[in-house]
């Protein structure tokens, strides 16, 4: 019987530590879900992107919005890289930040030239029987 009560006890305090630490790592990921990029560009400090395009400036003196650097030119949900000058979309659209035109599509990253061989095994074995 004693065995019985400790394998309960054991089993019960098992459960709760997994629910502990699947419910903190819920929690962790949650806590982060609205920055959705970061650039480094500055001395001491960066820029963060939340989720809803505002942009702050991180440095020694805190946290707080910044004004002088547009939203991205694209939906967040095409933005592949950010930073404040310069963004990539998911299709490969490279839009650059000038101070006087604002944002401007430069052009489009080329996809890579990869020959496609069709190779099979059977291909193979009559390699080697020649």
């Amino acid at each position: 019987m004693l065995a019985k009560r400790f394998f309960f006890t054991s089993a019960g305090i098992f459960l709760l530590a997994i629910a502990y630490s699947v419910n903190s790592a819920r929690v962790g990921a949650q806590a982060m879900s609205h920055v959705f990029a970061v650039d480094d560009v500055i001395e001491n400090g960066g820029y963060v992107l939340r989720s809803d395009g505002q942009i702050f400036r991180c440095d020694g003196l805190g946290v707080r919005p910044e004004n002088y650097w547009p939203s991205p030119p694209v939906p967040l949900s095409q933005i592949r890289h950010w930073s404040v000058r310069f963004s990539i979309t998911h299709s490969g659209d490279v839009w650059l930040w000038e101070d006087t035109n604002g944002w401007q599509m430069v052009g489009t990253v080329p996809p890579p030239v990869v020959g496609i061989e069709n190779k099979s095994w059977s291909g193979a074995k009559q390699g080697f029987r020649k």
